[in-house]
């Protein structure tokens, strides 16, 4: 009856362990036929956990799926500004004379010329916005890790407001 209890303790232990020792394999083998070029675990994290517009969810061929988070930009010139990130088409496209690269939003210098090829960007301001400066903005966004704070926030809340009520009764 003891040994029971044991396994019992140790159960979802051992299906961790079995499952990332069955999957590993796979993982591994499908990277080794896939790319020429060797893997880099540090550089494969920081690009998961650094901040992002989007929630990507996975790849069908060479299009990605992902869910849009809202763009919230203050202009001085423009005012406030809300879009989706999609406008943005994985930072392959500029609205309203915002651009997105590297995960940073830049916006179209209103003194250069209107030849694309001789824009100028402009990266945000906040000192500018308070001075009144042309061309300052500041990025309100809500970005994945806003996101994610947001809804362990509302999860939190949700599980915390449930005890409070079964604890009333």
């Amino acid at each position: 009856m003891q040994k029971h209890s044991i396994y019992k303790a140790f159960k979802p232990f051992l299906l961790l362990l079995s499952l990332a020792f069955l999957t590993s394999g796979n993982v591994l083998a499908s990277d080794e036929t896939a790319h020429s070029e060797e893997f880099n675990a540090g550089e494969m994290i920081m690009h998961h956990v650094t901040d992002a517009h989007d929630i990507h969810l996975m790849d069908i061929g060479d299009h990605a799926i992902s869910i849009p988070l809202p763009i919230i930009l203050y202009s001085v010139d423009d005012g406030l500004s809300v879009f989706m990130s999609s406008k943005f088409e994985h930072g392959h496209a500029e609205h309203n004379g915002y651009i997105l690269q590297h995960e940073h939003i830049f916006k179209r210098d209103v003194n250069q010329s209107e030849d694309p090829a001789s824009q100028g960007y402009l990266a945000e301001n906040l000192g500018g916005i308070f001075s009144g400066e042309p061309g300052a903005f500041i990025d309100l966004s809500i970005t994945k890790t806003t996101f994610g704070i947001l809804l362990t926030v509302f999860i939190m809340f949700f599980v915390f407001m449930s005890i409070a009520k079964s604890y009333k009764r």
